[in-house]
Formats: structure tokens, C-alpha cells, sequence
């Protein structure tokens, strides 16, 4: 029998052992000491199977013992150390099956870890199992586990085509890779399009090359003027008669009289065009030798007008241009002389954004004190119309235009204020021009090329001296950006 001393000396260097192999495991990992890895999974780190970690596969682990309860130093999470009394040995025994252990997480595809035969077994759903969003959808099916307790999202590749394109100015739609099909990418821009002679893709609609405007006065009151149209006079005697004329309002014409001699009167429009717009109307005068009429647009080049006959067209430049229509009666020129448009058609007319509401999107200022609405004051001096005036010192105006082509941006700019404090404009960060001054009657026309793509713009008012003078303020109205139409 062995004696109490030679037991001592045993359970001591086996415990020595024991404490220097777990001072070199890592935690939970089954690594072995030297770096290698648990094979059998039993958690003792010798690879041999038996969990006693002294690699002679007999399930032992060379520690003596009377009670099992010398040998807790052997308890893992699914594995127990008890006392064999056969052998008076130590030994590991699996843990009940189904006891938690691990990764308590649970869900679609994973459940609990839990013990099986000695080892922690992850509980995780086969490859395949649906969870998560189980929406079937083009670019989308529903989501399954990956085998390893993980949830995944199966959507279609970027690029994959997901729906047919809406017109002949579009592509498929397509797949953006995290389960959206999003709109098509233009094409054919300035290609031929639909069964109308004439149409032409413009960034991804299918429309008319130059949008069309014809004003026939229909609908405007009898001794009135359509929006943005104004008269002028000489100042000599009784204002210009010039304003809408017809019994029936589908007959309506605009009609200039004049019944003194010398007599200059004007009739003016202005808007902006697209490259390659043009003017065409129907005129007619009963002139004399002593009386005239032309036509003045953007203030260069006069054209003369005939007493009547055939309509007439002319070309325009890009750009905001103004229209001045001139009646004159020389000395010498007897009764009332009239003078009538009608049938104005406007090819390449752009709509400008007018700022008489509310700051339209995606216009953005400064939450306090920004550019706001200034409906008291309109580039035409409409009374129903307004513009956009800047906020104090350091206020700012932002937007961010998209053309698909060469084009150019341009708006209507005055100021009020002193030499040293501007207006500045910029785009995409560079400074474009600065505005400054006491004229707040005088809007200036700014008028800027631009490349196809996108571009940031912005306008800020810069208080650059101390002191104010006028209504220390800017105002902008009439705004436009428009790519240059198709050749």
C-alpha cells in the first residue's frame, strides 16, 4: 500500500503539472500550451479524448483522491471531475446533455448552446434556413442562415436588371446590390424619340426639342396686360394705351394706340431662352409716312416691322432676352394710329423660378435670419409677385443644379446697400461675380456657363464695411439653369 507520504509527494507534483499547463491555456479556446489545438474537443488540451489532460487516454488524470470532492479542479462548463473508487484516480465525465452553456443567444438561427457528450455544441439552424426579412422581392430573396448562426441577406447583384425601361429615353432598371431596383441611367440624349416628328430625349424624357410657349392673350381681361408684360411712354401727353383688346376673350389681341404726334411708345416682354429659341408673331399696323414700328430685343439690332402680312421670326442667343416692340408717330402724322400683336410663340422659352411663395426646393438658407420671400418687391414690379431677399451680414443661399448637357445658369440680381458690402456668387466653390451698391430699382441680368454634370451654387451677402446704407440687402428672382438644346 502506498504510504501517506508517497501520496503527498504524488498529488503534489501532479498538481504542479496541472497548475502550469492551465496557467498557458487560453480561455474557452481548447489550446494546448504549446500552441496546438484540442482535437478531441475535451477541453484537457492533450488531444487524446479522454479530458484527464495527461494524454494517455485512460480518462484519468494521475490525481488521487477518496471523494469526488478533490477533484473539482477537473470541472468544465460540460465536463465534471469525480473521484473513481476503483482506482482512487480523478476523472472527467460529461456533463447532462442539453445543459446551457456558451452562447446564450437565440434566435432564427441559432439556438443555445448546450452540452453533448462533454462538448459545448453550438445550436445553430441549417444553411438555408429562411429568417430575417422574408421578402421575395426582384432584386431580393428572402434572407437565410449561413450554417454558423449568422443571418444573410441574399439580394441580387448591383447591375442586375429588375424592370424594363419606361421609355425610349431610359435603360433598364436595375439592381442596387442592397435589394432596391432603382431607376433607369439616361440614354439617347438628344436622340430621336417617340412616333412625333421633332422629339428628342432630354434627360431621360421624351419631349418636343424646344419647349413651346404661344401666348393668343386668350383668357387675359380686355384692358389689361398678361403677367411680366409692361408699357412705356415717351412722357409726352397722355400715357400709352397699350393692353389687351377683343369683345370675346377667344379674340383677344394686344393693341397699342397712339393719338398725338410725336408720339414713341413701348411694349415690353423679357425671358429666358434655351440655345436655338425663337420669336414668332403676327403684326399688324395701319402706318403712314410720318409713322413706324420695330422691334427691339435684348436693346441691340432693330428689326422693322412691316404693316402686316405673314408672321415674323426671329432667331434668339441663349439667355435672358428682352423684347421692346416700338410704335412711333413722327410730325406730320394725322388721327390715331394702332398698332396690334398677336399670336406670340416663344420656342426655347424657359420657365423661371420666380420666388413669389415659398423658398422652393432644393433651395436651402440659414435656419434663423436666411434669404426669405420679399413678396413687396418683384423684378417687374408685379404687385402679386415677389423675389428673394438676403438676410443680415453672413447669410447664405444654397442649391445644387443637375443638367445633362452644356448649359447656363442665370438670374435677375439688384442691391441696396453700400459700395463695400456684395452679393457674392459661387459655384462649386469658386466665386463667380459680386454685386454692390444703392440701386434697388436696377436689376442686373447674370448669365454663366456651365459644363453637363452636377454643381453647387451659392449666394452669400457680405457686410464688408461698418455702417449701412439703404435697405442693406440683395434681392434674386427669375432664376434658371437649363442644359443647351439639343443640335
Amino acid at each position: 500500500m502506498t504510504t501517506p507520504r508517497a501520496r503527498c509527494l504524488q498529488n503534489l507534483a501532479v498538481l504542479t503539472v496541472l497548475l502550469l499547463a492551465c496557467s498557458e491555456l487560453e480561455s474557452g479556446d481548447m489550446r494546448v500550451a504549446d500552441g496546438g489545438v484540442d482535437d478531441a474537443g475535451d477541453g484537457d488540451g492533450d488531444g487524446d479524448g479522454d479530458g484527464d489532460g495527461d494524454g494517455d487516454q485512460d480518462g484519468s488524470v494521475g490525481l488521487t483522491c477518496r471523494t469526488s470532492s478533490e477533484c473539482g479542479g477537473l470541472d468544465g462548463v460540460c465536463l465534471e471531475g469525480v473521484c473513481d473508487p476503483a482506482s482512487e484516480m480523478c476523472v472527467q465525465v460529461p456533463r447532462a446533455d442539453g445543459l446551457s452553456c456558451g452562447d446564450e443567444r437565440a434566435d432564427a438561427c441559432s439556438a443555445a448552446d448546450s452540452c453533448q457528450q462533454g462538448r459545448c455544441d453550438a445550436n445553430d439552424a441549417l444553411s438555408g434556413t429562411a429568417c430575417g426579412d422574408v421578402t421575395a422581392a426582384s432584386c431580393t430573396a428572402p434572407d437565410s442562415c449561413d450554417g454558423r448562426g449568422q443571418c444573410l441577406a441574399n439580394h441580387m447583384p448591383p447591375g442586375a436588371v429588375c424592370g424594363e425601361a419606361a421609355n425610349a429615353c431610359l435603360g433598364e432598371r436595375r439592381c442596387d446590390g442592397e435589394g432596391s431596383c432603382r431607376d433607369a441611367p439616361t440614354i439617347n440624349e438628344c436622340g430621336s424619340c417617340g412616333t412625333v416628328a421633332d422629339h428628342v430625349c432630354t434627360a431621360g424624357t421624351c419631349g418636343a426639342r424646344l419647349s413651346s410657349i404661344t401666348e393668343t392673350f386668350v383668357g387675359v381681361p380686355s384692358g389689361e396686360l398678361p403677367r411680366g408684360w409692361t408699357s412705356s411712354d415717351d412722357g409726352q401727353g397722355t400715357p400709352a394705351e397699350c393692353a389687351v383688346v377683343g369683345a370675346l376673350p377667344d379674340e383677344r389681341r394686344l393693341r397699342c394706340q397712339l393719338s398725338e404726334a410725336p408720339r414713341t411708345v413701348g411694349l415690353l416682354f423679357e425671358a429666358p431662352f434655351a440655345t436655338g429659341g425663337s420669336i414668332t408673331f403676327a403684326y399688324e399696323g395701319d402706318l403712314d409716312a410720318q409713322s413706324s414700328a420695330l422691334l427691339q430685343i435684348d436693346d441691340v439690332g432693330d428689326h422693322a416691322l412691316a404693316a402686316g402680312g405673314s408672321p415674323i421670326t426671329f432667331p434668339l442667343e441663349p439667355g435672358s432676352q428682352l423684347f421692346n416692340w416700338l410704335f412711333f408717330t413722327n410730325t406730320g402724322s394725322t388721327g390715331t394710329k394702332t398698332f396690334y400683336i398677336d399670336d406670340v410663340v416663344f420656342d426655347g422659352i424657359v420657365s423661371p423660378e420666380g420666388f413669389d411663395d415659398a423658398l422652393p426646393s432644393p433651395f436651402e438658407t440659414d435656419v434663423v435670419a436666411g434669404f426669405a420671400i420679399d413678396s413687396s418687391k418683384d423684378r417687374y414690379g408685379i404687385a402679386s409677385s415677389g423675389s428673394l431677399r438676403s438676410g443680415p451680414a453672413g447669410s447664405t443661399l444654397t442649391t445644387t443644379i443637375e443638367l445633362s448637357r452644356d448649359g447656363f445658369i442665370e438670374f435677375a440680381v439688384t442691391t441696396d446697400s453700400q459700395a463695400g458690402d456684395a452679393l457674392r456668387f459661387s459655384i462649386d466653390g469658386e466665386e463667380q461675380q459680386a454685386w454692390s451698391g444703392s440701386a434697388p430699382n436696377a436689376w442686373q441680368r447674370a448669365l454663366f456657363r456651365v459644363e453637363a454634370g452636377s454643381h453647387a451654387l451659392e449666394w452669400t451677402y457680405d457686410d464688408g464695411m461698418p455702417g449701412e446704407e439703404g435697405m442693406d440687402s440683395a434681392w434674386i428672382d427669375d432664376f434658371v439653369a437649363v442644359p443647351d438644346s439639343c443640335p
